[in-house]
């Protein structure tokens, strides 16, 4: 296998070819996983089956460990939301406002109803157990997502019907919610305590300890982006439980974790500004950003080459 080229599925056997289903299959498409006999994909060829080749995608646009780069990751996203792109705003936007409405609504309640108490030590405890319950209510919607930008990563057919279908891996995302719970405790008994703080000198006391609050912020960041990789992984690994799938998470980041954080860190952003700044950016943003995560976690998810 030469440097760069993507990791050749095994041929099971008996395998027939899709195209002409009475010659015996040679190789299996990196595209979309469809059997391809010699006559739709001679050995000169890359191992694309001829619907694949026909939409123009050949192994360049298969990203794998060993050939992905920044700029790929985001070329590729891009391709992907241009290819149907109303069915992409409508199926990942679907989800998200289940997941935000899901996800949010808890701790909106406790900050609007008990705004002094929310500040408190025991309040922020109290949030983040709640916060790990909701992970686990919603993680059904965030794997559907993300179900759907694989098959879109893979070229088969993906719709709404993807957002629906997750549901019989709750079992394996409940030790991922209690993970979540332990790693976000620290969290909650380090924050500051301002339940007690005249409102005018939250803010104050906050600035004084920046370098606190920048450390907790980039903990969040690193429990959240491991916690979504994890669910990915229970969706795609199809079977185990969620340390199991963990404990594959991180065995795919062995070789390079740095840049692959970095990358999905610079998605996250993405779609957090995007929201941030106002609905229009958010509409491209937030389907974008998933697209990228989904393709970046599925390159290095692939088998070293």
């Amino acid at each position: 296998m030469s440097e760069g080229e993507s990791p050749t599925p095994a041929l099971p056997v008996g395998a027939m070819c899709g195209v002409h289903v009475d010659q015996p299959a040679r190789v299996v498409c990196l595209r979309c996983g469809d059997f391809a006999c010699g006559a739709c994909v001679p050995p000169d060829l890359d191992a694309v089956c001829p619907a694949c080749r026909a939409r123009g995608v050949g192994v360049g646009s298969l990203l794998n460990r060993d050939n992905w780069t920044v700029s790929a990751v985001f070329n590729r996203a891009t391709e992907l939301l241009k290819e149907d792109f109303l069915g992409t705003l409508g199926v990942i936007w679907l989800g998200s406002i289940i997941y935000y409405v899901l996800a949010m609504t808890p701790g909106m309640v406790i900050a609007f109803s008990a705004p002094q108490w929310a500040q408190s030590t025991a309040g922020q405890l109290t949030t983040q157990t709640i916060a790990a319950a909701m992970f686990v209510v919603t993680s059904p919607f965030v794997m559907g997502i993300y179900a759907y930008s694989a098959a879109r990563v893979r070229g088969e057919q993906a719709g709404v019907g993807h957002l629906f279908g997750q549901f019989h891996r709750l079992p394996a995302v409940l030790p991922l919610g209690l993970l979540q719970l332990v790693l976000s405790v620290p969290a909650a008994l380090l924050a500051p305590d301002t339940s007690e703080t005249d409102p005018a000198e939250v803010f104050e006391q906050l600035g004084a300890l920046a370098g606190q609050s920048m450390l907790l912020a980039v903990w969040g960041m690193a429990v959240y982006l491991v916690m979504q990789f994890a669910l990915m992984e229970v969706m795609l690994a199809g079977s185990g439980g969620g340390i199991q799938a963990l404990r594959a998470m991180l065995g795919h980041f062995g070789r390079n974790p740095f840049p692959i954080a970095g990358t999905a860190i610079l998605l996250s952003m993405i779609s957090f500004l995007s929201i941030m700044c106002c609905f229009l950016p958010a509409i491209v943003g937030v389907p974008f950003a998933t697209l990228g995560f989904t393709v970046l976690y599925m390159a290095a998810r692939t088998p070293p080459g």
